[in-house]
């Protein structure tokens, strides 16, 4: 395979998720739903403009989809990093460095921020427990596997990283790997429309996530040929993706919050963003300056949620148990966890990378 990625523009497309993600879950955290709303102004009596709101807020419910958007990338990316079947050891060591210091970092400020909140507003806990609560925990976490909370997002980083333990493998024998994915992605449609098989991590991995890797291993593998069929101009790449995303918004709304297909829209999407945004030379330095720190933007964002809605508190912008009314208050929220995990970019992942650049040099 000849083709090499402009990681730049990689980048913007994974600045693109990870803010799309964080604006998903301050949305949702730090501002009042559409039913609690009704419950206290009746939709009758909403204005014109409240209803557009959120019907317009609708459009920040994909979050689970923009992960979707993070796997087919890494399929993608590893597939070139596994091109010329590097040493298995010297993959591993990279991905650890790469990935773990800004894991830990990210797993500090959670617990922080869990005993800031215990310190100076400790109704907000209530039932929840911090991500070294016991031993077990700590080790749990250690492993990838989140205890805790404001880690909700580490969800998604377990089944990254089943993936690469079995890529150096799998990519030995890459077309019975699409075929036994395929078939564990197919079995899923019928046993699994709202998530009945269970939640063991490797039974979700194999039958809702890893196939999603495999569509970016794939489409590396394949580039030519659907780079022919879906390379477009600007202009049709912004009216596809609007399309394809009021698609999954309405697919979303008729099933339910966890569902097959909107998913498989997310990959599709991402191949269409991947192909075009490098084909037409896509690159802003505002996604650039996202993308390059999406990682730790990810795994910091919800704790940086959590501390912003004490702030609100203790500036006396809300009161404790009072729910977000004011439309702009959630937007600054995003801001302030883009602040946040600039310094912990910083601190945690920009060495890491620096790290790696010494090491491929």
């Amino acid at each position: 395979m000849n083709i090499k990625p402009n990681f730049k523009i990689l980048d913007c497309l994974r600045g693109i998720a990870a803010l799309y993600v964080v604006i998903n879950h301050c949305r949702g955290n730090l501002f009042i739903g559409g039913s609690e709303m009704a419950k206290i102004i009746p939709v009758a009596d909403w204005s014109i403009w409240t209803k557009i709101h959120y019907a317009l807020l609708q459009f920040t419910s994909l979050g689970t989809e923009f992960v979707i958007v993070f796997f087919v990338l890494s399929g993608f990316s590893i597939a070139y990093s596994l091109r010329n079947q590097q040493k298995k050891g010297s993959f591993y060591l990279k991905r650890l460095i790469r990935l773990y210091p800004p894991y830990i970092a990210a797993l500090c400020w959670a617990a922080l921020v869990f005993y800031l909140i215990s310190k100076f507003e400790p109704s907000l806990n209530g039932n929840v427990t911090s991500v070294i609560h016991s031993y077990k925990s700590i080790l749990s976490n250690l492993a990838y596997i989140p205890d805790g909370s404001y880690i909700g997002q580490f969800w998604s980083l377990i089944h990254e990283v089943i993936f690469y333990i079995l890529a150096p493998f799998v990519f030995l024998k890459r077309r019975y790997y699409y075929y036994i994915s395929l078939i564990f992605y197919l079995f899923g449609w019928f046993i699994a429309w709202d998530d009945i098989y269970g939640t063991i991590i490797l039974t979700k991995y194999l039958i809702d996530y890893n196939f999603f890797f495999v569509i970016g291993v794939w489409f590396f593998h394949n580039y030519n040929t659907v780079m022919k069929r879906l390379s477009t101009s600007i202009l049709k790449t912004v009216v596809f993706s609007i399309l394809i995303i009021i698609a999954m918004v309405a697919t979303k709304y008729i099933t339910t919050d966890h569902n097959k297909i909107t998913p498989l829209l997310a990959a599709v999407l991402s191949l269409f963003w991947i192909v075009n945004f490098q084909k037409n030379k896509i690159l802003s330095k505002g996604l650039l300056f996202l993308g390059t720190m999406s990682y730790t933007l990810y795994i910091t964002h919800f704790a940086s949620i959590e501390f912003f809605h004490l702030l609100l508190i203790k500036f006396n912008i809300i009161g404790v148990g009072e729910q977000i009314m004011n439309p702009l208050i959630w937007l600054f929220g995003v801001i302030f966890c883009v602040f946040i995990s600039y310094f912990f970019y910083l601190l945690a992942e920009k060495p890491t990378k620096l790290i790696l650049e010494k090491i491929r040099k």
